[in-house]
């Protein structure tokens, strides 16, 4: 379902003149945020302050909406996608999630499936996280605020990276460029 939204995005076209639907409640102002992708071209997203589509209870949650960067040195690459499953009996939460990524005239879409192991449930938040096998080997958690109605997704270092002078490390360079903080936002029009 996330990717047919954001394959009908690029199919349909985006222009400038296109802009986000809006519910009668959604009045929160919004913010453009733009994602650094070639040097002459950017998505823009303009963001109300709304936090995306979030059901729990003490069974189950389901997010959905379009991730967003929080952190002010590193952003994602283009627009992202996601609908987020939990489930309290099988201490897990999975996400399906679709990405567009641009180069030069070009786009690449991919859609990815992760897999979340719960670490904590309660009626307040729901904490989950799995160590991803890239070289880096960062740690991704899943923070849903039930209370607040929010969702996050932190990425950061699982382990500590070899010296300057590995050669580990002549590969991989710093792999906290990697780190980034991302909150899950209200589904609106990405714009190029």
């Amino acid at each position: 379902m996330v990717m047919v939204g954001v394959v009908a995005l690029v199919l349909g076209g985006c222009n400038a003149e296109q802009t986000a639907p809006v519910h009668a409640e959604q009045t929160a102002p919004a913010k453009t945020i733009r994602t650094a992708l070639s040097p002459k071209k950017t998505f823009q997203f303009e963001a109300p302050d709304m936090p995306g589509l979030l059901t729990a209870d003490n069974f189950s949650a389901y997010a959905s909406g379009h991730w967003i960067s929080l952190s002010k040195n590193n952003s994602l690459p283009g627009p992202s996608a996601a609908d987020i499953n939990c489930y309290h009996e099988q201490s897990s939460c999975t996400e399906d999630r679709a990405d567009i990524t641009e180069w030069a005239d070009d786009f690449n879409l991919r859609a990815t499936h992760e897999e979340y192991q719960v670490e904590q449930w309660t009626e307040r938040e729901i904490l989950a996280s799995y160590i991803d096998s890239g070289t880096c080997r960062m740690r991704n958690t899943l923070k849903i605020d039930v209370v607040e109605k929010r969702v996050y997704l932190i990425q950061r270092e699982s382990e500590p990276q070899a010296g300057q002078d590995s050669p580990l490390s002549k590969i991989t360079g710093p792999c906290n460029l990697n780190e980034i903080d991302l909150e899950l936002r209200n589904f609106a029009m990405w714009k190029k």
